[in-house]
C-alpha cells in the first residue's frame, strides 16, 4: 500500500506540474487559477446556506420531510458521482509515461492499476465532494442530534467513494465489452462505454422521475438506508460501510480489464502539421479541423454529445418532456464549450512556424475557421435533429444563437489561457469549468443589453465574436513569444 499511495502521490506530483507547464511555467497563474477556483467553491456553497434560509430547510424535522430530503440527497450525491467520474474518464489519458514507466516496476498488475487509478480516485472524489457539498449541508441541518450527524457525513463520504469506484468499473467494463465485440479503437471505445453508463445512470438516478413522476430504481435501493438514518444510526452507519466495502469489490473485480491494450489505433495523425495527408496536399484550416477533430478528448465528446442528442430524440418520454427544450438547449451549450481543446491540440508543434518564412501566428485565423466551421456545423445538426420534436422549433434556434456565439467565442479564449493537455486532466477541467462560468456571464450579459430585441443581440455578439478574434491573435502573439519544446 506504501508504493500504491507513492505512485498515487507522485502522479498528482506530474499533473501539477504539467499544469503548470500549460500555463507557461507561471507559478503565479497556477496559484491564482487556484485562489479562483476556491472563491467560486466557497460561492456555490454559500447557495446552500442562501437556500437553507429562504426555503426553511431547517425546519424539516417538524413537518416529517427528514427521510425525503436524505433519499433525495443520497441519491444525487451517487449518482452525480458516478457521472462526474465517468465525464472525467474521458479526459484522462489511456496511456502515460508515468504508466509506462509503472510496467518496468517489480509489481503486481493489480496493484499498478491502482496506483494509477489512485490520482483518478482523489481527482474525481474531490469535485464530487465539492459538487455535492450544498446538498449534504441541507442535509446535515434537517436531522438533529450528533450522532444523526455523524452519521449523515459518513454516508456521504461512503456514497462518494462508491459512486467513484463504480463509476470506474462500470466504464472500464464497458470499455473492455465494446473492445471484445466490436473491435473498435480504445478512443472510440471509452467514448461510447462513457455514453452508454451516463445513460444508464441518469436513467437510474433520475430519469423515471421527472418523466412519470416514479421512484428510480437507485431511489428505491436507498430508501432503506435514509430511514435508518433518522431511526436507527447504528444500522445505517453498518449499511453504509458495506456499500463502501460492496464498492471496492465491483472496482476490484474490473481492475485488470484492458490491462495492456494497444493504444488509440488511429484517430490521431502522427504529426498535425505533415505535409501530405494520404499524398494530397491539404490547406492550413482543413489540417486545423482534422486535428481540432481527431484529438482523443474532442473526439469523445463529440461522440457523446451526439450521441445524447441521437438517443433524447428517439425517446419519446424525453422528447415529450416539458423541460426538453431546457435540455436541447443544455446540449447546445456543451457543443459551444467543445473548443476548449482546439489550441491544446496543436500549441505544442506551433514552434514549426517560427522556424519557416512565415508570421508565427499565421495559424491563429485557420485554427478560427475551422473552429467557426466544427460549430456551425455541429450546431446545425443538432437542431435539425431537434426539430424532429415536438417541443422545439426555430424560433428558439435564434434566440439561442445570440448566447451560444459569445460563449464559444469565450471558449476559444479560455483554450488559449489554459491549453488542454494529453497528460493530465487537471488543464481540461479547469478550461471547461472556467467557460462554462464565463459563458454564462457573456450570455447574461448579452440579454442585458439587447433587451428583447434579437437583432440587437446578434449584432452585440458580432461584435464580442470580432473581439474575441482580435484578442486571441494578441495573446497568442505573447504566450508563444519564447514557446520552445
Amino acid at each position: 500500500m506504501r508504493q500504491v499511495l507513492a505512485c498515487a502521490r507522485a502522479m498528482m506530483q506530474g499533473w501539477r506540474h504539467e499544469m503548470i507547464r500549460t500555463l507557461g511555467n507561471s507559478l503565479w497563474a497556477y496559484r491564482a487559477l487556484l485562489a479562483a477556483f476556491a472563491l467560486a467553491a466557497a460561492g456555490w456553497i454559500a447557495l446552500a446556506v442562501t437556500a437553507r434560509n429562504s426555503f426553511g430547510i431547517q425546519n424539516l424535522h417538524a413537518t416529517g420531510l427528514q427521510a425525503m430530503l436524505l433519499l433525495t440527497t443520497f441519491n444525487l450525491v451517487l449518482g452525480l458521482t458516478a457521472v462526474l467520474t465517468v465525464g472525467l474518464m474521458i479526459l484522462v489519458p489511456e496511456e502515460t509515461a508515468f504508466g509506462t514507466l509503472l510496467a518496468t516496476m517489480p509489481m503486481r498488475p493489480v496493484l499498478r492499476r491502482l496506483a494509477l487509478d489512485g490520482a483518478v480516485v482523489l481527482f474525481a472524489l474531490g469535485l464530487s465532494v465539492l459538487v455535492s457539498a450544498p446538498f449534504i449541508w441541507l442535509s446535515v441541518t434537517s436531522v438533529t442530534g450528533v450522532g444523526s450527524v455523524i452519521v449523515v457525513l459518513v454516508c456521504w463520504l461512503v456514497l462518494a467513494v462508491a459512486g467513484v469506484l463504480v463509476g470506474l468499473a462500470l466504464h472500464r467494463a464497458a470499455t473492455w465489452m465494446i473492445c471484445m465485440v466490436t473491435r473498435l479503437p480504445r478512443t472510440l471505445a471509452r467514448a461510447v462505454s462513457a455514453l452508454v453508463v451516463i445513460g444508464a445512470v441518469g436513467q437510474q438516478t433520475m430519469g423515471s422521475q421527472f418523466v412519470n413522476g416514479g421512484k428510480p430504481a437507485l431511489q428505491r435501493t436507498l430508501e432503506p438506508l435514509a430511514h435508518a438514518v433518522i431511526q436507527r444510526p447504528l444500522v445505517a452507519f453498518a449499511v453504509a460501510l458495506g456499500i463502501g466495502v460492496g464498492s471496492v469489490g465491483v472496482w476490484w473485480c474490473t481492475a485488470l480489464l484492458g490491462m495492456g491494450a494497444a493504444r488509440m489505433g488511429g484517430v490521431r495523425l502522427i504529426g498535425p502539421y505533415a505535409g501530405t495527408l494520404r499524398h494530397r496536399p491539404r490547406s492550413l484550416p482543413v489540417l486545423e479541423l482534422v486535428q481540432l477533430v481527431r484529438h482523443p478528448a474532442n473526439l469523445s465528446t463529440l461522440m457523446v454529445l451526439g450521441g445524447a442528442s441521437l438517443a433524447a430524440v428517439a425517446s419519446s418520454a424525453v422528447r415529450d418532456a416539458l423541460l426538453w427544450p431546457l435540455g436541447a438547449g443544455l446540449l447546445l451549450s456543451v457543443g459551444s464549450v467543445l473548443f476548449v481543446g482546439s489550441y491544446g491540440a496543436t500549441w505544442t508543434h506551433h514552434w514549426l512556424f517560427r522556424t519557416a518564412s512565415v508570421r508565427p501566428t499565421i495559424w491563429v485565423n485557420s485554427k478560427w475557421l475551422a473552429a467557426i466551421g466544427l460549430w456551425a456545423g455541429v450546431l446545425a445538426t443538432l437542431c435539425i435533429a431537434f426539430t424532429a420534436t415536438p417541443l422545439w422549433n426555430m424560433k428558439l434556434v435564434w434566440g439561442l444563437v445570440p448566447q451560444l456565439l459569445p460563449a464559444f467565442a469565450v471558449s476559444m479564449l479560455v483554450g488559449l489561457v489554459i491549453p488542454v493537455s494529453d497528460e493530465q486532466p487537471m488543464s481540461s477541467m479547469a478550461a471547461v469549468t472556467l467557460a462554462g462560468v464565463g459563458g454564462i456571464g457573456t450570455a447574461i450579459a448579452v440579454t442585458k443589453i439587447s433587451g428583447d430585441s434579437t437583432v440587437i443581440s446578434l449584432a452585440v455578439s458580432g461584435v464580442i465574436l470580432g473581439v474575441a478574434l482580435y484578442g486571441y491573435g494578441q495573446l497568442a502573439r505573447w504566450r508563444e513569444r519564447d514557446l520552445v519544446f
